[in-house]
């Protein structure tokens, strides 16, 4: 599968300096579907993708419905929040029908930061249509965002993806934090 962008943010060019202040700054995100229930987001960051003292939000209308999930003019029909701060990776709902059936894990590559997530999908004509935008934010920084927008992904349902240990929250530290190499 191939990853489909979804949203862009220009790069604030902030300074070394800047960058340790300034809330993470958004470049690209980029999404796919793997199979079955699960999807691929890719968030792309102008600088190493830390989340010390910062919050980072993907905002998503999984059903692409505004009428369902979170009642607000900013954030209307959000159906699951996607939360990074510090090390850690959590959901937070604000739509019923993916609160008991959402999982996920994160991890972070370099600039990059990688979230699969399995949720209930509702595709039509092989495709589905998800809303999302994306909030980085540091008390005392720069914030960096993106505006809402559509994205369109290939689905292909008879894709078995293998069954796998996600949860409603997860740790974004690496194996090797743990002393742990192979």
């Amino acid at each position: 599968q191939r990853l489909v962008p979804a949203a862009q943010s220009p790069s604030r060019g902030d300074s070394d300096q800047e960058a340790a202040i300034n809330a993470p700054d958004i470049l690209s995100a980029a999404v796919c579907h793997v199979g079955a229930r699960r999807l691929l987001f890719q968030v792309e960051f102008a600088g190493p993708a830390v989340f010390t003292g910062s919050t980072f939000i993907i905002y998503l209308d999984m059903d692409n419905d505004p009428d369902t999930g979170r009642v607000d003019p900013h954030h209307g029909g959000i159906d699951v929040m996607v939360s990074v701060s510090g090390d850690s990776v959590s959901t937070t709902f604000h739509n019923a029908d993916y609160a008991h059936t959402t999982t996920l894990a994160g991890t972070v590559d370099g600039h990059l930061l990688w979230v699969a997530m399995d949720a209930p999908l509702s595709p039509r004509d092989g495709t589905l249509a998800l809303g999302l935008h994306l909030l980085a934010q540091r008390k005392g920084g720069a914030s960096d965002s993106t505006r809402h927008a559509v994205v369109t992904v290939p689905v292909q349902t008879d894709v078995a993806v293998p069954q796998a240990d996600f949860g409603r929250s997860g740790s974004l530290r690496p194996l090797t934090d743990y002393r742990y190499y192979d």
